[in-house]
């Protein structure tokens, strides 16, 4: 057994948060049914799809935007070092504080929101069943292989 230990990414009070996302970067089986947007508990994760239709971007400060793809880097180049996919990234709609955050997760967005970002979920490696599932997606799903997430680490990491 193999084991991940990461610091807790969400650490907003509940009051704080506007929405919480579990992304993947497919569309597959990628959508949490809600009735009413003004119903969805903040605590409640979302998905890719229900990203595309309720935010389809965010926007956050060149800076903070650097940052984040620096630390992604460093992530994404680990776990292709493992020869690990099948994880996610949280992203976690908060309203901002008024004093300075020194939290390396917290993201500075436009007007009154900030983000909460990191890769999360415990990876699994490329093996044989696993390329066996690729194999089976893309034929049911007829070659759409951009829509499933079991795919090759270095895919899986673009």
């Amino acid at each position: 057994i193999h084991l991940i230990l990461m610091e807790n990414i969400h650490q907003a009070a509940i009051e704080l948060v506007f929405q919480n996302y579990d992304l993947k970067g497919s569309s597959f089986d990628r959508k949490v049914s809600v009735s009413s947007m003004s119903t969805i508990p903040p605590r409640l994760v979302l998905k890719d799809r229900n990203f595309d239709e309720i935010e389809k971007t965010i926007s956050i400060n060149q800076e903070d935007h650097r940052r984040f793809e620096i630390e992604l880097g460093r992530d994404l180049q680990f776990l292709l070092s493992q020869n690990v996919m099948d994880y996610s990234i949280t992203l976690e709609k908060v309203a901002t504080v008024q004093e300075p955050s020194d939290d390396p997760r917290l993201f500075r967005g436009r007007e009154s929101v900030s983000y909460c970002m990191g890769v999360i979920d415990f990876g699994q490696r490329w093996n044989m069943k696993k390329k066996m599932e690729n194999f089976a997606k893309k034929w049911f799903r007829g070659g759409r292989h951009q829509e499933i997430s079991s795919v090759n680490p270095i895919d899986y990491a673009r």
